[in-house]
């Protein structure tokens, strides 16, 4: 197995390798997944009870450097992690402001404390993305809905790294948690018509819109067509896969 000394390595070795099959060469029987391991959740908003009456809510994605449309996928993101020495470090009020900043700082006993659960970080990544991509498209003060999430699947995605990574921003090989949520489909209609009617969207966000699909066309964007009018990542189209299963034998 090619061991990588540090993260820093590895990353050079990457930088300087051709994007694609290069790149997943470097990859693969080394010891990247551990120098480069992140989690990210996302979720999927759906309402109905049926393939044929279910809609769900998606995050229509543009190129931040050509504003052209690059595709669609669920809300969420990477997970906003602190590791213990840098939490330690911290004064106890310095801690308690890190309470829905941080996906893996929760709140017991009226103290601030480091959680390893995967499913409260889920729920904390998930929570705040949603917020803060709501927030990119115009959209703020959201309410994030009650009822429980389903986890659909698990999935680690090198992708990003192999295929589009810049060799600048901050870089890992996440393993993402997607979910599902039933909502009211008043949730979904809202969202879609406050995307659209804002005027405030912030200019450096990937984000563009969300809008409100029937599953059946969703479930049409495979990838298969060109980026622009697909999914991003193959993990979220299995999500929505994952929902027309779980649908499909009702109504």
């Amino acid at each position: 197995m090619k061991v990588f000394s540090s993260r820093q390595e590895l990353l050079d070795s990457l930088r300087a390798a051709a994007k694609g099959q290069e790149r997943r060469r470097l990859l693969e029987g080394s010891n990247a997944q551990e120098l480069l391991r992140g989690t990210g959740a996302g979720v999927l908003f759906y309402c109905g009870d049926s393939v044929d009456n279910a809609a769900v809510l998606l995050l229509e994605r543009r190129s931040t450097k050509t504003q052209a449309s690059d595709g669609v996928g669920l809300l969420g993101g990477l997970a906003d992690v602190i590791d213990k020495d840098r939490f330690d470090a911290l004064t106890d009020p310095q801690k308690l402001d890190l309470v829905g900043k941080n996906d893996n700082v929760v709140l017991r006993g009226g103290k601030a404390a480091l959680t390893q659960d995967i499913p409260t970080i889920c729920l904390n990544n998930i929570r705040r993305e949603t917020k803060e991509e709501l927030a990119d498209v115009g959209i703020n003060g959201f309410t994030f809905p009650d009822g429980a999430m389903e986890l659909a699947l698990t999935s680690t995605d090198d992708s990003y790294i192999c295929d589009i990574w810049d060799g600048k921003e901050w870089v890992v090989i996440p393993t993402g948690y997607c979910y599902t949520l039933r909502v009211d489909e008043s949730v979904l209609d809202d969202l879609h018509a406050q995307s659209r009617a804002s005027k405030h969207r912030r200019p450096d966000s990937e984000g563009m819109n969300v809008t409100k699909m029937p599953l059946k066309e969703a479930l049409l964007l495979d990838g298969k067509h060109g980026m622009e009018e697909n999914f991003r990542y193959a993990h979220e189209y299995r999500t929505v896969q994952t929902l027309a299963r779980r649908l499909g034998g009702k109504g």
